[in-house]
């Protein structure tokens, strides 16, 4: 890890990503990799994305406090709803996750990690209900945002109800997504 901190200060790098493909915190070694790479380029951002599900020891809550921003990725508003989607997962567990390191963040008074609940729309988590409990769970929870998402695959979950209706509409539009500032209830 030294050899690759020291290259990428050598070029240049101002921001790593931690996601694509993986779980970053299958690593048990994570809060040694980015100690490693703050002791070489303090200044860098670090990103990451996670299903919340592996953020289950100290070692990897100290790391979380290290990133920059982190995203949630939940695609659902409870267990039936995520596991359509994400086989084997575990909302409760993700979600507590999320919500213990929002309240770790704050009861340090840090202002970062930027914590961020990904939601990927599908035909069966698009309902009205969903994204309002979606937003009361974060809410209560305090994440910083709510991030809706939709996909086109698997073309048969695709949410039309998401990409065309008006309702989905009010909320700001990135790309393919619409971020939603949680709103206090």
């Amino acid at each position: 890890m030294e050899i690759i901190a020291q290259n990428l200060k050598r070029i240049g790098i101002k921001h790593i990503c931690y996601y694509n493909l993986g779980e970053p915190f299958l690593s048990n070694n994570i809060l040694c990799e980015l100690k490693e790479f703050r002791s070489h380029m303090p200044d860098i951002t670090f990103s990451l994305s996670t299903n919340g599900v592996l953020l289950n020891t100290p070692a990897k809550y100290e790391a979380a406090l290290m990133f920059d921003e982190i995203v949630f990725s939940i695609d659902g508003c409870d267990q039936q709803t995520t596991v359509k989607y994400q086989k084997g997962s575990n909302f409760e567990l993700a979600y507590s996750n999320m919500k213990r390191l929002v309240e770790l963040r704050n009861l340090r008074e840090q202002t970062k990690p930027i914590i961020i609940w990904k939601y990927v729309v599908f035909n069966w988590n698009d309902k009205k209900k969903h994204l309002e409990k979606t937003l009361q769970l974060a809410n209560e929870a305090k994440i910083d945002k709510v991030c809706f998402w939709g996909t086109y695959w698997p073309i048969l979950g695709t949410s039309w109800r998401f990409l065309l209706a008006r309702y989905w509409k009010k909320y700001p539009q990135d790309f393919r997504s619409r971020v939603v500032k949680i709103p206090t209830f």
